[in-house]
């Protein structure tokens, strides 16, 4: 995959209603491919939707049903173009953020994602909302319980077909602030 000719995208994480992997997969995708036919998507993760996400698969999408240590999510992302976030229902979440650290371009939603770090992004407003049940996932910052539904944001697959392929005609790579690493900066973006 990462050999051959073309600019690989890649979306790692859960693989979970709320994290939009089947808007990427079923919407989005598509849309990059008529623009940039060579490119290639690498979707890396588990999840209650790891089934969806196979059978819609169009081709030139590779999907890795597994989760990574540390080291092989940063040596991943360090080998790929960009990292295709559309997760609706995150803060400041690691994989971007890693991305960024690693010089990887990130498209991703706005919503709820840290303003001191969206500068360096491509970012895509929400559209819409929808509702997820949650399936007791526990990120140690949240607990969800039950049958409880939880609203989560939908980007445009027009609008985010369109960063993805301004990030992959994008030579240059993110270059965060050293300020973003003191407890200064840190507080500025709060």
């Amino acid at each position: 995959l990462f050999s051959s000719s073309g600019r690989v995208v890649t979306y790692m994480g859960r693989i979970d209603e709320e994290k939009n992997v089947s808007v990427l997969v079923t919407e989005i995708w598509s849309r990059v491919k008529q623009r940039e036919p060579d490119a290639k998507l690498l979707i890396i993760g588990t999840g209650h939707q790891s089934d969806i996400i196979r059978r819609n698969a169009c081709p030139g999408v590779r999907f890795l049903e597994t989760n990574l240590s540390n080291l092989e999510v940063l040596c991943v992302l360090s080998m790929v173009d960009v990292l295709a976030f559309p997760s609706g229902t995150d803060y400041t979440p690691r994989i971007p953020m890693e991305a960024l650290l690693t010089g990887t371009k990130v498209v991703l939603n706005d919503l709820n994602f840290n303003a001191i770090f969206k500068p360096y992004c491509h970012v895509v407003p929400i559209e819409s909302f929808g509702m997820y049940r949650p399936h007791g996932y526990n990120d140690n910052m949240r607990s969800i319980n039950g049958d409880n539904w939880k609203p989560y944001g939908k980007p445009d697959p027009q609008v985010f077909a369109e960063k993805i392929v301004t990030a992959l005609r994008d030579d240059s790579k993110p270059v965060l602030s050293q300020k973003l690493f003191t407890s200064e900066g840190f507080i500025e973006g709060l």
